[in-house]
């Protein structure tokens, strides 16, 4: 409940608003999110973006209030935004709010990898501070990790916590989503019927509908109509799992995507329409391994008789889709048929493809690509730019893929057509990357098989676009993300005693890095071993060069010690 103080505050935040004094509004914006949370987002709106980029406050909650909407790349950006203005003022309980909730966010948005890091961070912060902690973002964020390491019990103690905390703060929106989370997890239900309970409870206490409370409470079987204050997540998820569609099929959250694919491959495969339930198997395969659960649907366990998902799944012979190459260069191939040469007739049209390609999902809101493709251009001006680019690119796409809606836009959000694109060489690259670590020990020949997969892979990205900063970023992820792969593949061939392929490793991380002392080390050791110093010098002269042309620096004190000891060794044989 809005107090009476609250209320004023909004009140006269909206009288400043109406009188053009944002500054000002935002002030008392601020009041009012301090004091109440929700209120606040009812009207975060009304302000206009460059004021919300002066309070991190603001921005956590503009950035909430997307992700609840399922606007999660704008969310996304909103949040991050947050965490960096909270880290400048020292506001540590504040940061650990925005963190948690970017977490949360990145993990539906399929970006698995970083999440995973930031919710070790939470997880490290919880065990030191869980009696301090009195957000419940954190522990809905731990429930994340406890559910992708299969711990059932962690995971229902922190919906409770979380819930619990929520319905002190009056956060009641973030309250149903966590019951609603809850709900969509019989098996832990199942098992934890006290955590339903307690939920229900606090959801009761937070002042949530009580068709909502029902709905939630018994069963989404047979659903006709959703409550209002659903996040659109749970809206989507829901729908799917009771009748099979949504009212919005195209989401940024990466499982509800997995879902309706899994429901559009079921429903193809029902009606005998094999060709086209094989595009979705392919799709759902490559969907799971952007979630870091194994609780979802059993795609590839499936009976033989369900579908052809071997090996077969992944060829580029698939009847629908194309198999797009950004490693080496721009190509597009289906069915046998490549196209390497396309008539883009303007550049930015080109970069608006590359873009959504190497985003999850294919899209991203409007804004965030017209900042990206036109930094210099005012917004009014950018987003017209933008218009202009994606137009001529559906032009391309229908010429040249024949693609009839290659490239479409809703509530903001552009969008690749999914059934466009069969696989992208760039999201093949990182989910193998990905997989091998998460394999690690557990399953070591078939991660070191997905890691010699993708280094093959690697290769220059989209060298027909030389000079974007955005596209430079991403370069330089993946070529650290590949100087990672040929480290982890050399030390797998010394430890099977094949020196002359982990040289090859090396020599190709160098040829990455030039200035990667590590690689360089490797190789003199290497030398020394096999006893041709004289190649372990020459090998060490180059890094010198190197580093003295790049970084006006000398090689460490850890290198020239290998060399020494080469010299000394000789020295003795030569005293004998």
């Amino acid at each position: 409940m809005i107090t009476s103080e609250g209320g004023s505050i909004i009140e006269s935040v909206l009288e400043l608003i109406h009188s053009g004094l944002f500054r000002e509004a935002a002030w008392r914006m601020e009041a009012a999110a301090l004091d109440h949370f929700t209120s606040a987002s009812e009207y975060v709106d009304l302000l206009p973006h460059g004021e919300l980029k002066t309070s991190p406050l603001l921005l956590q909650v503009y950035g909430e209030k997307r992700w609840l909407e399922g606007k999660l790349s704008l969310a996304a950006d909103a949040l991050q935004s947050s965490v960096k203005g909270y880290v400048r003022q020292g506001l540590s309980a504040r940061f650990l709010s925005a963190f948690a909730s970017l977490a949360i966010v990145r993990t539906q948005l399929g970006q698995w990898h970083e999440a995973e890091t930031m919710l070790a961070f939470l997880d490290r912060e919880w065990e030191l501070r869980e009696l301090e902690i009195k957000d419940g973002r954190i522990p809905l964020a731990l429930a994340v990790l406890a559910r992708s390491r299969k711990d059932l019990g962690l995971e229902a103690d922190r919906y409770e916590c979380a819930a619990s905390l929520f319905r002190e703060a009056d956060l009641r929106s973030l309250a149903i989503y966590t019951l609603a989370e809850a709900s969509l997890r019989p098996q832990l239900l199942l098992q934890h019927p006290a955590t339903k309970e307690a939920l229900l409870l606090h959801v009761r206490q937070a002042g949530a509908s009580p068709e909502c409370i029902r709905m939630l409470n018994e069963s989404s079987a047979g659903i006709t109509g959703l409550p209002a204050e659903l996040s659109k997540r749970h809206w989507d998820l829901l729908s799917l799992q009771s009748s099979g569609t949504c009212a919005d099929p195209v989401s940024e959250d990466v499982e509800v995507q997995y879902n309706h694919a899994w429901i559009q491959y079921q429903q193809f495969m029902t009606q005998g329409k094999e060709s086209k339930a094989v595009s979705f198997a392919s799709r759902v395969l490559l969907l799971k391994q952007q979630l870091p659960y194994q609780d979802l649907h059993p795609l590839d366990e499936r009976s033989s008789s369900a579908a052809p998902l071997s090996q077969e799944t992944s060829s580029p012979m698939l009847p629908s889709g194309w198999s797009i190459r950004c490693l080496g260069g721009l190509a597009c191939t289906s069915q046998g048929t490549e196209i390497t040469h396309i008539h883009w007739k303007r550049r930015k049209a080109l970069e608006l493809f590359a873009y959504l390609l190497l985003q999850p999902g294919y899209n991203a809101v409007r804004e965030v690509v017209a900042d990206v493709l036109f930094p210099d251009a005012e917004p009014g001006k950018a987003i017209n730019q933008l218009h202009v680019a994606a137009h001529r690119l559906r032009q391309v796409l229908q010429e040249s893929l024949h693609a009839e809606r290659g490239l479409y836009m809703i509530d903001g959000t552009l969008y690749l057509d999914p059934q466009l694109i069969r696989e992208v060489d760039v999201e093949t690259y990182r989910i193998q990357v990905r997989v091998a670590h998460q394999l690690g020990s557990d399953d070591p020949d078939l991660a070191l098989e997905l890691l010699g997969k993708a280094s093959l892979l690697y290769g220059p990205l989209l060298p027909e676009l030389p000079y974007s900063d955005w596209l430079e970023r991403c370069r330089t992820q993946l070529q650290e993300l590949q100087c990672g792969v040929l480290s982890k593949l050399a030390a797998a061939s010394i430890a099977a005693g094949d020196e002359e392929k982990a040289k090859h490793y090396w020599t190709e991380w160098i040829s990455l890095a030039p200035a990667q002392e590590e690689a360089y080390q490797q190789i003199i050791r290497l030398h020394l071993s096999q006893g041709r110093p004289a190649e372990a010098e020459a090998c060490y002269r180059r890094l010198e060069a190197v580093l003295s042309d790049e970084l006006g620096m000398t090689p460490s004190v850890e290198t020239r010690r290998l060399l020494q000891r080469m010299t000394d060794k000789g020295k003795e044989r030569h005293y004998e």
